[in-house]
């Protein structure tokens, strides 16, 4: 089976041949605030009963309670492979708020996409290609409601945000918002620890008018947003997002090392990572002082300082792989960074 590399070259080649322009990615700044002090309660959920509004943005009610309703469907897309014990406890939480799910699933072998049949959901089977961003813009094209809820099959919404949803994306209509970011816990190390300061804000575009929205299929980009953006308050909406042993030793064989291989074929900035190279071990340092005392990973005791060196690693390997890469791999990635990759990805009807 071709790996994630073998896509990426044969997608930049298709590329090139492409005219299409793309925009300027955004860039959203954000201002630390204090603290997240609310978790998800040993992360046991129930089912969870609408309260009454308190502190949440009111509802946008104009017209019959018909068309209200109409307005506020939203559809839940989520990426698949080999991950039905994630699936499950995913599905069980969301099926409630949501009024479409799609699933866009890379062929699993195991019972994955018979448990998201069993919860009504909409299927879609592509061929795995090592990482899910190009297929994202499949998935948006299949979901047929205006608003998309959009989580990794990792990523577990808060209870707050799971009972306001609808309500939110009301006042975000109303209000002329396109898309909704959403504040991002993470339990990098183990589970019962999440990381509160290391990479805190960690906001994500969840939430979103089909519309409005492009991606690239670029690994570990953020989307192109085509009007305003809602940010929610982070101490009483998030995500939690459970990938524990991602900055550990395993997680450094299993995951980090692909990641690097892939994100040096795809940026640009070689210059910088050359620079970067020659003065590695004092890169490496400073790199490790930001992310420990900077932004304040050592307040997350064992597990911060753990993620804040294997973070460090990563970053290193992507500038070292990038610095050394030949020219045929910088006009590719000029080729990707301009067209995208997701046209790579496609709806089969089934892979061996």
């Amino acid at each position: 089976m071709e790996g994630p590399e073998y896509h990426v070259l044969k997608g930049a080649k298709n590329a090139l041949k492409s005219n299409n322009v793309r925009l300027t990615m955004e860039v959203h700044g954000e201002t630390v605030r204090k603290k997240v002090i609310s978790l998800l309660e040993k992360l046991k959920y129930k089912t969870i009963e609408p309260k009454k509004e308190r502190d949440i943005p009111p509802c946008y009610t104009h017209g019959s309670k018909a068309e209200v309703a109409e307005m506020c469907k939203i559809s839940a897309l989520i990426f698949t492979r080999n991950s039905a014990h994630q699936l499950l406890r995913l599905l069980k939480i969301i099926e409630k708020v949501v009024d479409e799910v799609v699933i866009v699933d890379g062929c699993s072998e195991d019972n994955t996409v018979s448990i998201a049949k069993s919860y009504g959901a909409k299927v879609y089977l592509t061929k795995p290609l090592g990482y899910v961003e190009p297929c994202r813009m499949l998935g948006i094209s299949k979901v047929t409601n205006e608003w998309v809820l959009y989580l990794d099959v990792d990523e577990v919404p808060s209870p707050n945000l799971i009972r306001d949803i609808k309500k939110i994306v009301n006042y975000a209509t109303k209000h002329g918002y396109v898309a909704i970011r959403i504040n991002r816990i993470n339990f990098y190390v183990n589970l019962k620890k999440p990381l509160l300061h290391i990479f805190q804000p960690d906001y994500q575009v969840r939430v979103f008018n089909k519309y409005h929205i492009m991606y690239k299929g670029i690994v570990h980009e953020q989307p192109i947003i085509f009007g305003k953006t809602l940010l929610l308050d982070r101490e009483k909406y998030f995500i939690c997002h459970l990938a524990p042993e991602t900055y550990t030793l395993k997680g450094l064989k299993s995951k980090l090392i692909k990641y690097a291989i892939l994100a040096s074929r795809m940026r640009l900035d070689k210059k910088r990572s050359m620079i970067f190279s020659l003065f590695l071990p004092l890169i490496f340092v400073i790199r490790l002082f930001k992310y420990l005392v900077i932004r304040r990973g050592i307040l997350d005791g064992v597990e911060g300082v753990k993620a804040a060196f294997f973070y460090v690693i990563y970053l290193s390997m992507v500038d070292l792989l990038k610095a050394f890469r030949n020219r045929k791999w910088d006009i590719l990635a000029e080729a990707i960074n301009k067209h995208g990759l997701s046209h790579l990805c496609h709806e089969v009807e089934y892979f061996k």
